[in-house]
């Protein structure tokens, strides 16, 4: 056996992630590891051979096979799967820590690779998850949330709805707590851990990391293919932006300037007054790692420019009303992470009923 492949896995063939969960299902001893499986979910703007070439900054590659490849991170000596069967949309599975290793190792290259993403979970597509769940399994159980809420949050709330609040809870009943919670104090969820006796215990956090507690891996797997499903269209629309950052003029020798063509978000109407006096309140308080540059309100016309600065890469993005449409222009050749962030800034803060759409 590999020292590296920890689940033993690379001696066989896989046809999908699905295959490759089904094997861990079925197969694999997750008992026998010292710590809890973790699935990090990405997006990839690269093509295969583009995407194993960027691993290279951060992992050395041990084996490649044709949906499945097995790195290693030497300084920190922690082993990871990768699945390519979704080229758009790779998969890390490790046994890594997620608070401790992860970021140093896995973290560190989804951040400061430009053409990579974490896959982002945004609180409405949490709470679209946790609804998803309690359908599927009758006897569900979610014995620990966090929940946040912004004071500036449209989400009803029967009790002192001024302000910013998190919760964090540990117990058995935690499904009629974050129910209860919702309801009095308009939250929505960060990070949930769902459990269902006798048969899996897993984990999904904001940022994309799907854990398994004890098995749940098949149930992980599913939730990531729910997410996938939600990202797929809209990274389609984000692709179709441009950005060149020297175009010449033919008439004008010596001439260049930068040309950048947005993807928009649709949104039901325009945004409301609401939604634009507490834009940079809520920009603050949605933990997406943004910075307000600079905002340029419209009121009468319900009508806004922004300009957003990425407080880990220094990035700027610039967001343009127009009628009810979000445009967002991309400041460099490659914008995937913040472009995700941004639809999920949207969907949680001013329109749950928006589409991302290409500016024609």
């Amino acid at each position: 056996m590999n020292q590296f492949d920890f689940l033993d896995a690379m001696d066989r063939d896989y046809g999908s992630r699905e295959d490759f969960v089904d094997f861990i299902q079925t197969e694999s001893k997750l008992e026998n590891l010292k710590k809890n499986l973790n699935l990090v979910g990405s997006v990839s703007s690269y093509d295969r051979s583009s995407f194993l070439q960027s691993l290279e900054s951060h992992f050395e590659v041990i084996e490649e096979g044709e949906t499945l490849v097995l790195l290693w991170a030497p300084k920190e000596n922690i082993p990871y799967y990768v699945t390519l069967d979704e080229p758009e949309f790779p998969i890390f599975f490790t046994a890594a820590n997620k608070t401790d290793e992860i970021p140093d190792t896995l973290g560190k290259y989804l951040k400061n690779d430009p053409a990579m993403s974490r896959m982002w979970v945004g609180k409405r597509e949490m709470e679209r998850l946790r609804q998803r769940m309690v359908q599927e399994y009758n006897h569900l159980l979610i014995p620990e949330f966090t929940a946040k809420r912004s004071k500036h949050s449209d989400i009803p709330a029967k009790k002192r709805p001024n302000y910013d609040r998190t919760f964090r809870y540990w117990a058995d009943d935690g499904l009629e707590v974050f129910r209860h919670v919702k309801s009095r104090y308009g939250v929505l969820p960060t990070n949930i851990q769902f459990e269902q006796p006798g048969s899996f215990k897993c984990q999904v956090t904001q940022e994309g990391v799907f854990t398994s507690i004890n098995e749940g891996v098949l149930q992980l797997s599913d939730l990531i293919d729910n997410t996938i499903t939600r990202l797929r269209f809209v990274k389609d629309q984000i692709d179709s932006a441009e950005y060149e950052d020297e175009v010449s003029i033919q008439s004008l020798q010596d001439t260049t300037f930068s040309y950048s063509k947005p993807w928009a978000i649709e949104l039901e109407d325009r945004p409301s007054v609401e939604d634009i006096e507490h834009f940079k309140g809520n920009l603050a308080a949605s933990d997406l790692q943004f910075k307000l540059i600079d905002f340029d309100p419209d009121k009468e016309k319900q009508a806004f420019d922004a300009e957003l600065m990425d407080k880990e890469n220094y990035g700027r993005t610039d967001l343009k009303t127009k009628e009810d449409t979000i445009r967002v222009y991309p400041n460099g050749p490659s914008f995937i992470d913040e472009s995700i962030r941004i639809y999920n800034f949207v969907d949680d803060y001013i329109d749950p009923n928006l589409e991302a759409i290409e500016v024609v």
